[in-house]
């Protein structure tokens, strides 16, 4: 998939989204330490599969990866590892929230 493909199978997406909820989506965070770019980089950092494609193409998880700032897994990776005190942090809580839910539901 070339650069203009992806843009423009991003664009329907967009406005697909935009018709059924009526909201618009918050546009790439290519630097920094933004939630969704932290989300983002979280995603894509643990997805599994090639940058190329077998004739040489960019597949669409390199793409992204561009898009966002990032040229490879290893640098997504590298962001969550700078943060990975906040990351253990959300898990704690979110682990004692499970927890909770756990004994009132039973």
């Amino acid at each position: 998939m070339t650069n203009a493909g992806y843009e423009k199978s991003n664009r329907k997406m967009r406005s697909d989204y935009k018709k059924e909820t009526g909201k618009t989506l918050g546009s790439r965070q290519t630097s920094g330490k933004g939630k969704r770019r932290v989300s983002f980089a979280c995603r894509f950092a643990g997805m599994k599969g090639p940058m190329k494609k077998p004739n040489g193409e960019p597949t669409r998880k390199a793409i992204a990866l561009k898009k966002w700032g990032f040229g490879s897994v290893a640098l997504a990776n590298s962001l969550i590892d700078s943060l990975d005190f906040i990351v253990d942090s959300y898990s704690l809580f979110f682990g004692v929230l499970l927890t909770i839910s756990n004994i009132v539901s039973v």
